[in-house]
């Protein structure tokens, strides 16, 4: 096991523990010496033995996290928020999508990662301090590349890119709103990651790179665990991207 001396003996609370990202995460942490509490709708990870199953996109799931926090003794040194859930509606064209369907959208993952920002902001303060970063992505800082999508089944919803701008400027917002408190409070927008995209897509989106194109989700994971090491005391309020110069 490679341990880290910045993370080792630590404890840190991941969101959406079973997404790419996530379970990477997760396993980084675990190797790094930290303890983990995954959250998540359902628990696929066996190196995580500390899971809480919650439904952080409703009312009585966003109380019942609050209240496990509440009574939580051990200090929580960190917070990731990389739960993404999606509606039955997400990913339809812009000239598809209902006024009904995009409120849907804003409420599940806008709407989430503001008051879980919250209740884990809160908890910290009440700790003496600590680390949240939440994850936005390319989309919310340059508007999609439209031909990497053509002749294929995907698309880059409008509201994905909205809901995503909005984070990285809630990030700031909150970063600002608890100086002097010893919180810590970053996001992370990452590339496009590798999940079985077609290859045509691959290739398009590959040529705007710089090296790899699509990332591994270790090429997150990096990022983040800087960020919730001591190293980064000195970062508060930024958003890290990490694209390999899809954006340049």
């Amino acid at each position: 096991m490679e341990t880290n001396l910045y993370l080792q003996n630590k404890i840190f609370f991941v969101t959406g523990s079973q997404g790419l990202v996530g379970k990477d995460l997760c396993s980084r942490l675990t190797k790094a010496g930290s303890q983990v509490i995954a959250c998540d709708i359902k628990n696929d990870n066996a190196v995580i033995k500390n899971y809480l199953k919650c439904d952080i996109s409703s009312n009585s799931g966003l109380n019942y996290l609050e209240g496990f926090l509440n009574k939580y003794d051990n200090k929580i040194n960190g917070f990731i928020h990389c739960a993404y859930p999606r509606p039955k509606s997400w990913g339809k064209y812009f000239e598809d999508i209902t006024y009904d369907e995009i409120n849907s959208h804003l409420q599940l993952q806008l709407g989430s990662t503001l008051i879980l920002s919250r209740i884990f902001c809160k908890y910290l303060k009440r700790m003496g301090g600590g680390s949240l970063i939440n994850i936005s992505s390319i989309q919310g800082i340059a508007a999609p590349k439209f031909n990497h999508y053509e002749g294929t089944s995907m698309s880059s919803p409008i509201e994905y890119s909205c809901i995503k701008s909005s984070i990285i400027i809630m990030t700031k917002w909150l970063a600002k709103y608890y100086k002097n408190q010893n919180l810590n409070i970053n996001c992370v927008s990452p590339g496009g990651i590798k999940d079985s995209q077609p290859e045509i897509f691959q290739k398009r989106y590959k040529y705007d790179c710089n090296n790899i194109g699509l990332l591994e989700p270790k090429n997150v994971s990096d990022v983040i665990l800087f960020l919730l090491s001591d190293q980064a005391k000195g970062v508060n309020g930024q958003n890290f991207i990490i694209d390999d110069g899809w954006s340049l």
